[in-house]
């Protein structure tokens, strides 16, 4: 009871967190500077002699602690060996500008990929109703901050990853400037993602990869290309490993994006042959970007598709 130094209550936090503690109080923080903390109770001022690294350090130590992340009955959430952040509070938003704004004044970075690869859908049941009340509240923080982020630096190109489909909606999309569909590197399992995207995302938004590999014979690198061209291309594989007429394929292709995907923007996807299968031997795609044009990808995964 009292008596308060930076010490005690650092060495105190982390063991009523470990408690279950949501938050956390000192006991009578202000003191003036005299020995005796009874009758030295008087400033409303932190205590340099009990705090002298100042009791900011202390609050943003118990915050980051005790509060900033989704916790369930009072226990972080972990989920593959990491902590959830909680968007909701501001230790998070002002930790996450910290980083953010450092690697773009720094190094110049102007495009990220926020990836998410983990699995959290019991929520927080931290400064909420329930577990979802939670969740929601944080679903709601975490686009307002990739917002401010945007206002900070306009010029600034976030790329949405979902992890299966966690995050993929237009919570995320109406602020992140494309969405990656998947990491799937065999180009034709691809095609059934490229082909079937389109019923969720954009085709300007939609990032689909083009993965040329030098094993790969011309045939399923041209395959490679064409799973890209109606998306956002995402240039990917050993291209540095590229041989002999490989690398003019790939080329090609990209010069033939470059040329259509400003018409794309305007496009309203159909199915030739319907929503394809994810087995199906021919797959076919393509968007209606006018009343006179139109762009059609074809893909024959089968030598024996009739």
């Amino acid at each position: 009871m009292g008596d308060p130094t930076e010490e005690k209550v650092l060495t105190l936090i982390p063991k009523a967190a470990a408690c279950g503690a949501e938050y956390f109080c000192i006991d009578a923080a202000s003191y003036s500077e005299g020995e005796d903390w009874w009758a030295s109770v008087e400033k409303w001022e932190p205590s340099r002699t009990r705090f002298p690294f100042g009791l900011q350090s202390v609050t943003e130590k118990i915050q980051d602690v005790v509060e900033a992340f989704f916790q369930r009955n009072g226990t972080r959430v972990l989920e593959k060996d990491r902590y959830h952040l909680d968007f909701r509070h501001p230790a998070v938003i002002s930790r996450m500008d910290r980083i953010v704004d450092k690697l773009i004044h720094t190094f110049g970075i102007r495009y990220f990929k926020f990836d998410y690869n983990i699995n959290v859908p019991y929520g927080t049941d931290t400064y909420g109703r329930s577990p979802g009340d939670g969740q929601l509240a944080h679903n709601r923080a975490y686009p307002a901050w990739l917002r401010a982020l945007i206002d900070r630096h306009p010029l600034l190109v976030i790329e949405n990853c979902s992890s299966g489909g966690h995050r993929l909606d237009y919570a995320m999309l109406s602020v992140c400037a494309l969405q990656s569909t998947s990491d799937q590197q065999d180009p034709v399992r691809y095609a059934a993602v490229a082909a079937t995207i389109m019923t969720a995302v954009l085709p300007e938004q939609s990032g689909a990869w083009c993965y040329p590999q030098p094993h790969s014979n011309d045939e399923l690198n041209a395959f490679s290309v064409v799973n890209s061209l109606l998306g956002r291309v995402h240039l990917s594989g050993r291209v540095d490993q590229l041989n002999d007429n490989q690398p003019e394929i790939i080329s090609k292709g990209i010069d033939v994006y470059k040329d259509i995907r400003q018409d794309l923007r305007f496009g309203t996807p159909f199915w030739p042959l319907g929503l394809p299968k994810w087995s199906d031997g021919w797959i076919s795609v393509g968007p209606k970007c006018s009343e006179r044009l139109c762009y059609v990808s074809v893909w024959r995964r089968e030598s024996t598709a009739p």
